[in-house]
């Protein structure tokens, strides 16, 4: 596990992106934490709440306590994981727990640094008009726009996990479904059977 944990790093410091990190570990059938499938934010985390590979703490030497709480919500009885402020935590060195050696950390942080400089470089992609309305028909999972030119759905299983996760669609032209979809929409609202119900409605509605 560790020799597996100080890869996924290098990769990453190597310019591969978490995406491409955990389809490639999928791919070999390396098994995820609870034998899970990989996916991006298993290795990348959040930046904040420092989990994922990334981020994990222990692997550099350090322990921390009360970095979250849990809350449950008093409707639906759910508990879910809220970050404490770091104002709050406690940390401890524990070298007899670190893994990954202080030059690969450092080289880490500056991979981390360029890529948050690339994205906040990146103009936010403006929404479709199907976004959030279309769903994988291999998994189930929803289509999410994956960039290109011009852009392109996903399955966004597919694309967090790689190919062994769902053997659907790997993308496809927006446009493409788009003009599929609104020209099938337009010919069943035009159709004969549609404006005749459409005009017992309104004359139902009007007396």
């Amino acid at each position: 596990e560790a020799a597996i944990v100080r890869q996924i790093c290098e990769d990453f410091v190597a310019g591969l992106s978490p995406q491409t990190i955990a389809a490639a570990l999928n791919a070999k059938g390396v098994p995820g934490p609870s034998g899970r499938l990989w996916q991006t934010s298993t290795i990348f985390g959040q930046p904040k709440a420092l989990n994922g590979i990334l981020w994990n703490p222990m692997y550099r030497g350090e322990q921390i306590w009360n970095r979250q709480r849990k809350v449950k919500d008093p409707v639906t009885g759910k508990a879910r994981m809220v970050p404490n402020p770091q104002s709050d935590w406690v940390r401890r060195p524990a070298e007899h727990w670190r893994i990954l050696p202080a030059d690969l950390c450092d080289a880490i942080d500056h991979a981390k640094a360029k890529r948050k400089m690339s994205q906040n470089r990146t103009a936010p992609r403006p929404k479709r008009a199907l976004s959030g309305l279309l769903k994988c028909g291999s998994c189930g999972s929803s289509l999410v726009i994956a960039g290109g030119s011009p852009p392109r759905y996903a399955c966004s299983t597919r694309k967090d996990k790689g190919a062994t996760a769902c053997e659907g669609i790997g993308y496809a032209r927006a446009p493409e479904i788009e003009q599929r979809v609104l020209t099938a929409t337009k010919a069943r609202l035009l159709s004969p059977e549609a404006i005749r119900l459409g005009m017992e409605a309104y004359r139902k509605k009007r007396r």
